[in-house]
């Protein structure tokens, strides 16, 4: 083929606006990031099971948002990629929730700025990926640059930094800031969609859970919660 392939800007607009059902499923996107990550972490021994949580913090008045965990994060050798390369995942379809390496640009429709931030055990640094979501809104107006490709537009929208942390430190946020969709700051709605989505144990008041999990473990299956 004489034809060098284009992949238009566009694109982004499909794999962020475009790609859920809700604004509310990006919660869904970080969080099985999340747990991904803490699923590493116990299995590298890192801290005792009990010790790894998942923490998401909304303010409204500032309008941020915060997914934050502390599982095993990401080595500052492998960050960069994984956070910007678009469908290059290294997670294994039979063993990780997220694989397609897409979920992470959720946010990018629906604030100012989206940064990521993660730190891995043993390194004494920290690795921050910042994207101008704003001026990526500004950039998938329709102009005369029709033919402006992603990588045109992600090398504007795109800016990596380290910064000194606690070699002992391991964990990974995601932060919103200049939130633009106001469904995504009502914690009530937020609370609702996370106990129908979100892998948390069952309600203590729930009377059928004994019988769910016995019929489950005969079946050899577990339903991990966090």
């Amino acid at each position: 083929m004489n034809h060098e392939l284009v992949i238009g800007k566009y694109t982004l607009e499909s794999l962020t606006n475009g790609m859920y059902a809700s604004p509310l499923d990006l919660y869904r996107e970080y969080i099985q990031n999340a747990v991904d990550s803490i699923d590493a972490a116990v299995a590298d021994n890192l801290e005792r099971s009990s010790y790894f949580e998942i923490s998401v913090n909304i303010n409204q008045e500032k309008k941020t948002i915060s997914i934050f965990d502390n599982g095993r994060g990401l080595s500052k050798s492998n960050a960069v990629s994984t956070l910007i390369d678009i469908g290059n995942s290294s997670k294994q379809r039979t063993q990780n929730r997220g694989f397609r390496g897409i979920g992470r640009l959720a946010g990018l429709g629906y604030c100012d700025e989206l940064i990521f931030i993660t730190s891995y055990f043993g390194e004494d640094t920290k690795t921050v990926i910042h994207y101008n979501a704003k001026l990526l809104k500004e950039l998938l107006l329709v102009s005369n640059e029709e033919n402006v490709s992603v990588l045109d537009v992600m090398n504007q929208i795109l800016s990596v930094e380290e910064a000194d942390e606690k070699a002992d430190r391991h964990y990974f946020e995601v932060r919103m800031i200049g939130v633009t969709n106001d469904g995504l700051m009502n914690e009530e709605k937020v609370r609702n969609y996370l106990i129908q989505h979100s892998p948390l144990p069952y309600d203590k008041q729930f009377k059928w859970q004994s019988l769910v999990q016995e019929k489950v473990r005969i079946a050899g299956y577990t339903i991990p919660n966090y």
